[in-house]
Parts: structure tokens; sequence; C-alpha cells
């Protein structure tokens, strides 16, 4: 089994793009098996090369930090007879 990678030279912003990265890896640990699943379905489905169309690497983890930072579960606690759309009871 080959191990595929991209290399990016002469890109100003590389350095910090990894920092940023392992910053979001440390705040999310379950961030790490979500991606490479997702990174998965991806290759499986021949979706995951930028140059053909697909999703890459870092668009893909910031998409799933933008998932994490934004979803219900992660930021507000269900209270008890409160619906996720933020209704309370008979409010249909």
């Amino acid at each position: 089994m080959g191990l595929k990678f991209d290399i990016s030279m002469g890109v100003e912003n590389g350095a910090a793009a990894v920092a940023l990265v392992r910053t979001y890896l440390a705040a999310w640990p379950p961030m790490r098996p979500l991606v490479t699943i997702l990174k998965l379905f991806l290759l499986q489905r021949c979706m995951n090369e930028v140059y053909t169309g697909g999703l890459g690497s870092y668009a893909l983890l910031i998409s799933v930090v933008a998932f994490l930072q934004t979803h219900h579960s992660r930021t507000l606690p269900l209270a008890a007879g409160v619906r996720r759309g933020g209704a309370g009871k008979g409010s249909d």
C-alpha cells in the first residue's frame, strides 16, 4: 500500500496552516478519526483530488472544524423539553 501526499513549495502560510491544524486536532480529538473516515469516503468516490474537482485535505479539515464550531451539540446543552431548533413544547 503506497502513501500519497502533497508537497507545497513557495507557499508563505504553510507553517501557519500546520500550526492551525495541530491546534484544531488538540482541541477536538474526535476530529482525526472523523476526517480519516471522510477522506476514505471521498477516495472511494474519486472525489479526493482537487485538480479533478474533488475536496482536498485542508478544505476538508476546515469544513469539519466549521461543523464542530457551529453544531448545536458542541455549543448548547439540550435542556429538558427544548428541541434543537430552540422552540419549546407546543410551538409547532
